[in-house]
């Protein structure tokens, strides 16, 4: 049958050290969110504390690149990443600056403004076509439909 144990859980388990220290690695963790693939959130944030900034802001991008462009992409079906996000992404230290968490929150709300708006003008093209939409607008029952 089949396991949900992936190659990186086994490598993090090896009882070889340096073998752990690869899977629990800047490189590796940086690689798994480039491949949106699954990592330990505490090995990142342990990572977080003990790497340069210069780092810091590697992974920052990477995370932000993966929202933008993965996670919060209308494209894709954003109700698949939900898990991921909350295994892999909110839990992480790097949130706990108010800057990352406002940036995250901004890039948030503004992926939700932009699905708003598309919802919006489909219920406005549907009110229009429908006999009842017609008789919501012109009797100017709902102000916002026009």
């Amino acid at each position: 049958g089949s396991t949900n144990i992936t190659v990186y859980d086994l490598g993090r388990m090896c009882k070889v050290k340096k073998v752990q220290e690869l899977f629990r690695g800047f490189d590796m963790i940086l690689g798994a969110i480039k491949e949106h693939e699954e990592f330990n959130p505490q090995d990142f944030n342990s990572l977080w504390h003990d790497i340069p900034q210069e780092q810091q802001r590697k992974l920052e991008k990477a995370i932000f690149s993966l929202l933008k462009y993965w996670a919060f992409n209308p494209q894709f079906k954003i109700e698949e990443h939900r898990d991921y996000l909350k295994k892999c992404i909110f839990s992480l230290d790097m949130f706990d600056s108010s800057e990352n968490f406002n940036q995250m929150r901004k890039f948030a709300k503004s992926k939700m403004d932009d699905i708003h708006q598309d919802m919006f003008k489909i219920r406005d093209s549907m009110a229009e076509a429908s006999e009842g939409g017609k008789k919501v607008i012109d009797s100017n029952e709902v102000p916002s439909i026009t």
